[in-house]
């Protein structure tokens, strides 16, 4: 999960005025497969801890929050 973060950061960081088509549409395919993957975690978390246990922890309110906004 580190680098997948580590990732998403790279590619929000990459983004510039003026860039080129191509770096655009490989900026959203990782932007999509990062949503992706983090959705993946979160919900194999959920299903792993049960909904009920899984809100408990206030990180994990947290994790829900960003990745479903």
């Amino acid at each position: 999960v580190i680098i997948l973060v580590f990732l998403n950061t790279l590619t929000i960081a990459s983004e510039h005025y003026n860039q080129p088509e191509w770096l655009t549409e490989v900026q959203d395919v990782a932007n999509k497969v990062l949503l992706a993957l983090f959705t993946l975690e979160m919900l194999v978390k959920m299903y792993s801890l049960g909904l009920q246990a899984y809100f408990v922890s206030l990180f994990n309110r947290f994790d829900c929050f960003v990745v479903c906004g």
